[in-house]
């Protein structure tokens, strides 16, 4: 079997959207917290795994509308 690309594991995925000139994450929010769509600013999303040692990239998708 010949698999073409890498290994990705998928942690998580939402929307981005602009609000009042700032980019927005819409998504699930985490395990701690009430199950519940949240939006949330995507840069300071984003922060929190700077640090992190399984967190590596960012994939994007967009809409063909």
């Amino acid at each position: 079997v010949h698999l073409i690309g890498t290994r990705q594991n998928i942690s998580h995925q939402g929307l981005l959207f602009w609000m009042n000139g700032t980019l927005m994450l819409r998504h699930a929010s985490g395990p701690s917290l009430p199950k519940k769509v949240v939006n949330t600013n995507f840069l300071e999303y984003l922060r929190k795994f700077e640090t992190s040692e399984t967190m590596k990239g960012v994939h994007f998708m967009q809409l063909g509308l």
